[in-house]
């Protein structure tokens, strides 16, 4: 299921039938980027509240882009990509 633009995104992780995900990174890779920001690429598991403790996890890989805020101080997310790795 794709799905696209923030209100949608919202409505569909607000509908979701669990409360807490427990997350486990695997690996993790960065790289500056222009204009002082760095590109992040997040493997995991992410394992659901409620879920039988034999039910392997979910494994996941996030890739997003941290801008400097704009003094200094800390950064923003400028795009974010979200997969479950299903297969």
């Amino acid at each position: 299921e794709k799905i696209q633009e923030q209100a949608n995104i919202l409505n569909k992780l607000t509908s979701l039938p669990f409360q807490q995900v427990a997350h486990q990174v695997t690996s993790m890779d960065s790289h500056p980027t222009a204009g002082d920001g760095v590109l992040v690429h997040v493997c995991g598991n992410l394992k659901v509240e409620g879920e039988a403790e034999d039910r392997p996890p979910l494994k996941y890989s996030q890739t997003f882009v941290l801008m400097p805020l704009p003094g200094g101080g800390g950064f923003w997310v400028l795009n974010d990509i979200f997969r479950l790795n299903y297969g």
